[in-house]
């Protein structure tokens, strides 16, 4: 089972996490993250959330894993990125208003924030908390590769490869093509011969009947009576089939009954 945390991370995101973790049940879930980050608070309570998660959790990154959205990415048991994301850590932020014990009171807060941060990536990196420090304060962007070099991921997503595409085959007539094109080529010169063929059937048919650009029963009012002969009917029939074929020897064959019935509507 999959979950997706596209976005930021905001007040929805342990809810979704929760819904999630229920509908696995006893079964392992992968969650697939790209975000810019979000709410500490929040991606805090979505980190502790998998992490619970007995029958594991994996985590795969795309795109951008940055901030908040990378600590979710470290609950992973195995964290897997593709080639192309990005993972970025630095230090918590926000903008505080007020006199300056208010502003000494969030520096304090950010701290602690920062600090159990600090601690997430240490134990998932196996990295010294100084060092990790160092980091967080550089707001580092890590490649995929840099990414696991520095103990933030597992392993980057195989990519199988894509095999360059082949020349394009040259239709001229069947026999120089595989079997399988060969038919189908086969069949496209079979309908353009059909459609060639009804065509000149057509342009014979509305030369015979003296009309040109529509199509011949329309030059034969539909008649009532003893003016409708079964030929005429046969004939109109066809034409509304666009069976040329067909009208065309119906034409030849009914041709007198047809030109009276047009001499009569006219």
């Amino acid at each position: 089972m999959t979950l997706e945390i596209f976005g930021p991370i905001d007040a929805a995101t342990p809810g979704r996490v929760a819904d999630a973790l229920r509908a696995a049940g006893k079964r392992p879930l992968e969650v697939v993250i790209n975000s810019p980050g979000g709410s500490v608070a929040q991606g805090l309570a979505a980190y502790d959330l998998l992490r619970s998660h007995a029958p594991g959790v994996d985590t795969r990154a795309l795109g951008l894993c940055a901030s908040m959205a990378s600590v979710i990415f470290q609950a992973g048991r195995v964290r897997r990125i593709e080639a192309s994301a990005l993972v970025m850590i630095h230090n918590v932020w926000c903008v505080t208003t007020g006199d300056a014990a208010d502003h000494r009171s969030n520096a304090d807060l950010l701290d602690k924030l920062s600090s159990r941060l600090r601690a997430i990536y240490a134990e998932r990196t196996g990295r010294d908390s100084a060092l990790v420090q160092k980091l967080m304060d550089q707001e580092t962007w890590l490649s995929a590769d840099e990414a696991v070099a520095e103990g933030f991921a597992d392993l980057v997503v195989a990519k199988t490869a894509v095999k360059a595409a082949a020349a394009p085959v040259a239709i001229t007539a069947p026999g120089e093509l595989p079997e399988v094109a060969e038919l189908l080529v086969a069949e496209v010169y079979a309908l353009e011969a059909k459609l060639t063929r009804e065509r000149e059937l057509r342009g014979h048919l509305e030369a015979l009947c003296g009309v040109r650009g529509i199509n011949p029963v329309d030059a034969v009012p539909v008649v009532v009576g003893d003016h409708l002969t079964s030929g005429v009917e046969e004939f109109r029939a066809a034409c509304e089939a666009k069976d040329w074929k067909r009208a065309t020897a119906l034409f030849a064959k009914h041709r007198e009954a047809i030109f009276a019935a047009r001499n009569r509507n006219s």
